[in-house]
């Protein structure tokens, strides 16, 4: 797929992005073509609803996919452990293909090697009961899972502008995302979510505690509402859809000169 895109790249006169990540890979790719920025629209069913400390489960952490490496299910299971013995409630959800699910023997034997990779990690912290597979989820079971779950993480160690983040962001779900590719981008750290380094297990802990925390500020808030509130406006701006398909209209204005 990757050497597809590249293809098809090095092929195009004109590219839209959104990020400085995907601005400077497609540069080194085909640096003749031109560049114009355009953020992304969402699914419509993300621009209704919002997130409310008071209805969600607590210490419950949403991922929306879990299925290959680069998605970082294992760092969440790591900073997990370190938080169990103060957080013994805490639940995992995620979202999309389970590579750990398995009825028999037989049906472990074929598992893929990172679906034995996090069952091990599952066992050796005691986590059975922590990690719910949810499957495959359609946008409106998406939605009901974000505005259930106290935040939504991000551990990938490559990205460039993940949907799940924007739709996240909407909803006003508290964000913990990593700061890899375009995510920075996207959240700013302290303002409308919390940023740590990819594959940082210390400091994705800390961040799970951050937003757990529920001291209450001058303005009455506690952190996951103050960054909750600024969310929502950040990405009402940057995914507002009418406003999207103008910048799209001048896009082509200025490739056709």
């Amino acid at each position: 797929r990757g050497e597809q895109e590249r293809e098809a790249l090095r092929a195009c006169g004109n590219i839209t992005g959104r990020t400085r990540f995907d601005r400077e890979g497609t540069a080194k790719i085909n640096p003749k073509a031109g560049y114009f920025f355009m953020n992304e629209t969402m699914r419509r069913e993300f621009y209704q609803g919002q997130w409310r400390l008071e209805d969600c489960e607590e210490h419950s952490i949403f991922l929306g996919q879990g299925d290959y490496p680069l998605k970082g299910m294992h760092f969440v299971l790591e900073a997990m452990a370190k938080l169990m013995p103060r957080y013994p409630d805490m639940k995992l959800y995620v979202a999309g293909n389970s590579v750990i699910a398995h009825g028999s023997l037989k049906e472990k034997l074929k598992l893929p090697a990172y679906g034995k990779y996090l069952l091990s990690l599952i066992r050796e912290y005691g986590l059975q009961d922590q990690v719910v597979m949810l499957g495959r989820l359609e946008a409106a079971e998406m939605k009901e899972r974000f505005l259930k779950s106290s935040l939504f993480v991000c551990p990938s160690v490559l990205e460039n502008s993940p949907n799940t983040v924007g739709e996240a962001m909407l909803l006003g779900v508290p964000v913990a995302a990593s700061q890899a590719g375009g995510i920075p981008d996207l959240v700013t750290e302290g303002k409308d979510g919390l940023l740590f380094p990819a594959g940082d297990v210390q400091a994705l802990a800390r961040a799970f505690e951050a937003l757990w925390d529920r001291k209450e500020g001058e303005d009455g808030l506690c952190l996951a509402q103050r960054l909750s509130a600024q969310a929502r406006k950040t990405a009402q701006k940057a995914h507002d859809g009418e406003r999207n398909y103008q910048r799209l209209v001048e896009v082509y204005g200025e490739i056709m000169g």
